[in-house]
C-alpha cells in the first residue's frame, strides 16, 4: 500500500455556533368564527371543509393547527388504531412506567417539538456528542485485522471481541475517519458537483479502498464499513448502494457529533405523551376516525369524495366528502399505489413520488431483568467491527446509559437493504444473531434476555418502510420535495417528512403538516 503523506485535509471543521431555535408558532392563536360546514343538496352526508388522510405527525399537527384556529368542519382518517404513525410508543412492556419507542426515538435540540416537551414536562434521555467520542464504544470482532502495520497497535485474532483502547479509538476515529475517509468523500462530492454528476456512497468507498489498498479483512476497511452503516445507513435508512454522495457525503465531516440528541424511550417519556399533549384541546372523538383505510380519492368534481374501508374486521366501505384534502400518508404508501387517485395524479407528482428514495430502519430491543450485570457497558453507543460488511445488527444503543431509569436494555439497529432482508427471518432467528453479537463483545456469560421486541416497518402495510432518503442522481432534491408537497388542482395537498428539508424526522413531519394546514386555511 502506498505510504500516506501528511493529511491534506483539516481534521475537523470548526465547531459551528448553535443554530438559534426556530420561532415556534403560538400553540393557540386568536380564533376566528367557525366555518360552517356546507351541506349537500342531494341528501348525502356532510361535506367537510378539510379531510386529513393519515394520523402520523404531519396529520395530527395539521389537525391541531386547523382546530386551534376555529376550523370545526374537519375530519382526520387514520388506518391504524392509534395516532402517531411511525412514532409508535408501547408502555409497560418491559417495566411498569417505561416507554419503549418502536419507531421514532429522538427529539432534536432547538426545535418546536422540544419546546412542547419542555412545556409539558415530558422526560427524555440525553446523548451528548460534545465529549470527543467518549459516548462511543468500539469492539473488534474475531478475524484477521491485518496486524502487520506501522502504527504499533496490536489487534488480536481470537473468538472474542476486544474493546478498543483509547489510543486505538483515536487512531481510527480521529485519524482514519476524520482526517482521511470523511475528507476524501467530501472532496469526491465537490468534484462530482463540478462535473454535474453523482455517485453512490458505496462506489466512493470502493475508490478509497483501492486508493489506499485496503482489501477485505483489513481493519481500516472493516472499521469504515461499520461506521458508514452506523452513521449513514441507519441515519438515512438507505443502503450505501443507493445513497447520493452529492447529498449526504458532506455530513461525514461536518460537526455531526456536536450538541446532543434527546431520547424518548425513558420513564416518563414517550412520543404518545407528546402527541396527547399537542392534542390536549382537540376533541379526538369528534374530529378523528381510527381504523379507516383510505382506498380512493376522487377529485374530479368540486366536492372531493374520499373512500375508506374499515380495518376493524367488518370491511365496511364509507364515502366522505370534502372541499379540500390533505394527504399525509408515508411515501412508501404513495409508492405502493394503495390509494387510487381519480383522475390519476399529474406527472410532476408521480415523478416526485417515484424518484424520492424511501428506506427501512428496524430495531431489536433486548431487555434483561437480572442482577448479573458485571458485563454491562458504560458507553451510550456500541459498534462491533466485523469481518463481513453484510453482518447484521452491529450497532447498539445502551438505553441504560441514556437515563432510562437504570433498566438493562440494549437496542440493536439495522438500516438499509440489510434491514429489509432481515424482516423475512423469524423473531427467534433475529434475536439469536443479535445475542451472538452481544456475546462476541462481552463474552459467553451474557445470559439470554428476559424479553425482546423486533420491529418490521417494511412489512407494515400502513408505512411500508421508515422514512425518505436522497437517492443517487439528485440534481435538485429541494425541487423534488417541493413537488411532493405541491398541491394538485388547489384541492389536494401533500405533507409528511418526505416533503420537508428536515426529512426522516418527526420534527420535519410536524412542520410540514402545519405548513400545509396554513395554506389550506387561507382558502377557507
Amino acid at each position: 500500500a502506498p505510504t500516506r503523506p501528511p493529511t491534506p485535509f483539516p481534521s475537523r471543521s470548526p465547531t459551528p455556533q448553535p443554530t438559534p431555535a426556530p420561532t415556534r408558532p403560538p400553540t393557540r392563536s386568536p380564533t376566528r368564527e367557525p366555518t360552517p360546514a356546507p351541506t349537500s343538496n342531494d341528501g348525502e352526508d356532510e361535506i367537510f371543509d378539510v379531510i386529513i388522510v393519515g394520523g402520523g405527525w404531519s396529520g395530527v399537527s395539521a389537525l391541531e393547527w386547523l382546530v386551534s384556529r376555529g376550523v370545526t368542519s374537519v375530519r382526520l382518517l387514520e388506518a391504524r388504531d392509534y395516532l402517531g404513525g411511525r412514532s409508535r410508543t408501547v408502555n409497560d412492556v418491559f417495566v411498569d412506567g417505561l416507554s419503549t419507542e418502536l419507531g421514532s426515538a429522538w427529539i432534536y435540540e432547538n426545535t418546536e417539538l422540544q419546546d412542547i416537551i419542555d412545556d409539558l414536562g415530558i422526560n427524555f434521555g440525553v446523548i451528548d456528542y460534545n465529549n470527543n467520542w467518549q459516548y462511543l464504544g468500539l469492539y473488534a470482532g474475531e478475524g484477521d485485522f491485518n496486524t502487520d502495520d506501522d502504527e504499533g497497535v496490536a489487534w488480536q485474532d481470537n473468538d472474542v471481541a476486544s474493546k478498543l483502547s483509547a489510543s486505538e479509538k483515536q487512531l481510527l476515529l480521529q485519524s482514519e475517519w476524520e482526517d482521511w475517509f470523511a475528507p476524501f468523500v467530501e472532496q469526491e462530492q465537490r468534484e462530482l458537483a463540478q462535473r454535474g454528476e453523482d455517485a453512490s456512497i458505496e462506489s466512493v468507498m470502493e475508490q478509497y479502498f483501492q486508493r489506499w489498498t485496503l482489501p477485505e479483512g483489513n481493519r481500516y476497511r472493516q472499521f469504515i464499513e461499520t461506521m458508514v452503516h452506523s452513521q449513514l445507513e441507519i441515519e438515512h435508512a438507505g443502503d450505501v448502494r443507493d445513497l447520493s454522495t452529492r447529498s449526504v457525503g458532506s455530513s461525514l465531516n461536518e460537526c455531526i457529533f456536536c450538541g446532543s440528541d434527546h431520547y424518548m424511550s425513558v420513564e416518563g417519556g414517550g412520543f404518545d405523551r407528546l402527541i396527547a399533549g399537542l392534542l390536549q384541546d382537540v376533541d379526538i372523538d369528534r374530529f378523528v376516525e381510527l381504523q379507516q383505510t383510505v382506498t380512493q380519492v376522487d377529485y374530479q368534481d368540486n366536492v372531493i369524495r374520499v373512500t375508506t374501508t374499515s380495518t376493524n374486521n367488518d370491511n365496511e366501505e364509507q364515502v366522505h366528502r370534502s372541499r379540500f384534502v390533505l394527504v399525509t400518508v408515508p411515501l412508501g404508501v404513495l409508492k405502493a399505489n394503495t390509494i387510487n387517485f381519480v383522475p390519476q395524479l399529474p406527472f410532476f407528482k408521480r415523478s416526485a413520488i417515484s424518484y424520492m428514495g424511501y428506506g427501512t430502519l428496524n430495531k431489536c430491543i433486548l431487555f434483561w431483568e437480572t442482577s448479573q450485570s458485571s458485563w454491562w457497558p458504560s458507553e451510550q453507543v456500541l459498534n462491533l467491527i466485523q469481518n463481513d460488511d453484510e453482518e447484521p445488527w452491529t450497532t447498539f444503543f445502551n438505553d441504560r446509559a441514556l437515563d432510562n431509569g437504570g433498566h438493562y436494555i440494549l437496542t440493536a439497529w439495522m438500516g438499509g437493504n440489510k434491514a429489509v432482508r432481515e424482516e423475512d427471518r423469524s423473531d427467534d432467528e433475529i434475536v439469536e444473531t443479535v445475542l451472538q453479537n452481544v456475546r462476541t463483545m462481552f463474552g459467553n456469560s451474557v445470559p439470554d434476555p428476559t424479553s425482546f421486541i423486533v420491529t418490521r416497518w417494511g412489512q407494515d402495510p400502513f408505512s411500508r418502510g421508515s422514512y425518505s432518503f436522497v437517492p443517487i442522481g439528485t440534481r435538485s432534491i429541494g425541487g423534488v420535495r417541493r413537488d411532493l408537497a405541491r398541491p394538485v388542482s388547489n384541492k389536494i395537498w401533500f405533507s409528511g417528512e418526505a416533503t420537508d428539508d428536515f426529512y426522516g424526522t418527526a420534527v420535519g413531519a410536524h412542520r410540514s403538516g402545519q405548513r400545509a394546514a396554513q395554506d389550506i386555511l387561507e382558502l377557507l
